[in-house]
């Protein structure tokens, strides 16, 4: 009978842990899309991107890009500007994603990030990945979970900041591993 008991526990845990492994994913997603939009409060574009919708992109596959659909479809930037989310191919070109004045490099997409950062160096485009240490491959800002502190952690790259000609607030920099 104790046998029984555990197999039940066993089957009930198999089919409950993939639904909690997915719901924490949403709750990574929601939290990324929270800094995301508050990246727009807390960095400041070149006068010349100020017409128009606010671009966020989304390269790669990635939950983040439906639950940027959900939050900014009530929100607006500064109060006053409208925000358009597009999702963009592994092979979209530089003339595409330039538009964008944040681009979210999904994980999968990743490994391009140098090549992206080289190719949007140019542009006034916020760069925004997720993993310690990204913010040294090209990225502008990496989100990542320290594992010491199990914390939700901001990198920064500083020099990549200044060269797209952008300006980050002293409480975004307070926030953040400056590099």
């Amino acid at each position: 009978m104790k046998r029984y008991y555990s197999l039940i526990y066993i089957v009930v845990f198999s089919l409950v842990l993939p639904v909690l492994q997915a719901s924490a994913q949403q709750v990574d997603s929601k939290l990324t899309c929270i800094f995301i939009y508050n990246f727009t409060k807390y960095i400041k574009w070149p006068p010349n991107t100020e017409s128009g919708d606010f671009v966020i992109g989304v390269l790669g596959d990635s939950p983040v890009e439906a639950e940027l659909q959900k939050l900014t479809s009530k929100l607006k930037v500064n109060g006053v500007r409208n925000i358009a989310v597009k999702k963009f191919s592994s092979d979209a070109n530089a003339s595409t994603l330039q538009t964008c004045h944040i681009l979210y490099i999904s994980k999968k997409e990743s490994k391009t990030l140098k090549e992206l950062s080289n190719t949007l160096s140019s542009s006034s485009t916020l760069l925004v990945s997720e993993g310690m240490g990204m913010a040294n491959k090209g990225s502008t800002i990496s989100i990542y979970i320290d594992e010491e502190t199990d914390q939700i952690k901001l990198e920064l790259n500083k020099k990549m900041l200044e060269s797209h000609k952008l300006k980050a607030s002293s409480e975004l920099l307070a926030l953040a591993v400056v590099i």
